[in-house]
């Protein structure tokens, strides 16, 4: 939240920094938000030279982030679904699992969406789905 504001330095302490310094004020673990306020200005004043100052990211690299993560979203989208096809295909129609080795690929879906059945699908001839699924 500070770090929309250009002229202010934020110095992140860790939370564990602030435990063993308290504890070497206050053995008994006792704490509150005014002396951890308190202290923690302390390790500001006292110890800035060993904190590292926290370089804000840039809109360029917040939207970059933000791409990334929408990647990864549709990634888990993809295989989420791509799993749940893979375990109703496994209860009604086997045999698509073996005629594709991604199905999750265009032709799989081409292919579900032509003949959703292997009742539906068209009978002939050996090999004739894989002729159907090569076609130019």
């Amino acid at each position: 939240m500070l770090t929309q504001y250009e002229h202010l330095v934020v110095f992140p302490v860790p939370p564990t920094v602030l435990v063993n310094y308290r504890k070497g004020f206050r053995p008994s673990g006792a704490k509150d938000d005014p002396s951890d306020a308190r202290l923690l200005l302390d390790i500001l004043m006292l110890h800035r030279d060993k904190l590292r100052r926290l370089h804000p990211d840039t809109p360029e690299t917040r939207t970059l982030q933000f791409l990334v993560e929408e990647r990864r979203q549709l990634v888990q989208q993809k295989t989420r679904y791509s799993n749940r096809l893979t375990g109703h295909l496994k209860m009604y129609f086997p045999q698509v699992l073996d005629w594709f080795d991604e199905i999750g690929s265009p032709s799989a879906a081409e292919f579900l969406e032509r003949w959703p059945s292997l009742e539906k699908t068209p009978t002939g001839q050996a090999g004739h789905h894989r002729a159907v699924l090569h076609r130019p």
